[in-house]
């Protein structure tokens, strides 16, 4: 009888090590850091499907921010931001629309191919880079944007021309900074594509 007891005992205090044993490991395997996206532009933080992707790309490709969570007026240790290069212009075309019914009131089109470099940049918390993950590269990725524009006064007078219109109004008829921001957003969705089958293939 004493020996049952004494082996009760043991098998209970050896269950009791392994529950506190699987517990510590799954514990640690669950526990997440935090990682700041305040810096990120607004349309952006509202998104969650956009912030989904995000906290499935940097946590796969930085080893610093592995089982990370962004989070929003937070303190973290790290902080992500959006980083923009200065827009590569491959090739411009304006159209007169004079006459023609999808004019919309507006004298000329702008047609621009471009390319453009972003990366999501991750700094420490003394603002150290620690990381960049390339969204778009301006050897890779080419974009198009379509933009209208008068160059006509109220009392019908032209103003400039073309050439001068677009030489100081770069943002009005081709790629502005929100322009960019739109499409490296949607270049997000197929990076995240791109890290999973990569991920799967290893």
């Amino acid at each position: 009888m004493r020996m049952n007891k004494n082996l009760f005992s043991i098998l209970a205090i050896c269950a009791a090590l392994i529950t506190v044993s699987f517990s510590s490991v799954k514990s640690g395997h669950e526990t997440q850091d935090h990682y700041s996206i305040d810096e990120l532009p607004p349309s952006w933080k509202s998104n969650n499907s956009l912030i989904n992707a995000i906290d499935f790309i940097l946590p796969n490709t930085v080893p610093e921010l592995e089982r990370s969570i962004s989070c929003v007026n937070c303190e973290a240790p790290y902080t992500v931001s959006l980083l923009i290069d200065s827009p590569i212009i491959l090739n411009q075309k304006v159209e007169d629309l004079s006459g023609k019914k999808r004019a919309g009131g507006f004298n000329y089109e702008c047609v621009t191919t471009f390319a453009f470099k972003s990366s999501l940049a991750v700094y420490d918390y003394n603002r150290k880079g620690i990381a960049k993950v390339q969204v778009t590269s301006d050897t890779e990725h080419e974009f198009t944007v379509k933009k209208k524009f008068n160059l006509y006064s109220k009392d019908g007078a032209q103003k400039l021309t073309t050439e001068q219109f677009m030489a100081q109004n770069p943002s009005e008829v081709g790629p502005s900074q929100d322009d960019m921001i739109k499409f490296a957003e949607k270049r997000m969705y197929r990076l995240k594509d791109e890290i999973s089958k990569l991920i799967k293939r290893h």
